[in-house]
């Protein structure tokens, strides 16, 4: 594991698509479901070998987070779960 978040070598990647109209909390569950599978996949490994898992040939991009970035999108994703617990019953 790296230091700095958003650093290290990457061992595992599980791409969904997001719905249209998904809300946080709909996220928050294909994130965990898709997190679940990951690990499935790659429990026997980390389970029966000492040596670290393979290095996927792809780098992290796009912007590093922050604290800062946390607390800037901890209040968007509330202004949307507020907007979307509207709409539920």
């Amino acid at each position: 594991m790296a230091e700095r978040v958003d650093s290290g070598p990457i061992v595992g990647v599980e791409l969904f698509p997001v719905p249209a109209g998904a809300d946080v909390v709909d996220l928050e569950t294909l994130a965990y479901a898709h997190l679940a599978q990951l690990f499935r996949r790659l429990a026997k490994f980390l389970a029966t070998q000492a040596e670290p898992l393979p290095v996927l040939p792809i780098s992290w991009s796009g912007l590093k987070t922050s604290r800062r970035l946390l607390a800037a999108l901890d209040e968007t994703f509330a202004d949307f779960s507020e907007a979307g617990q509207a709409g539920r019953t």
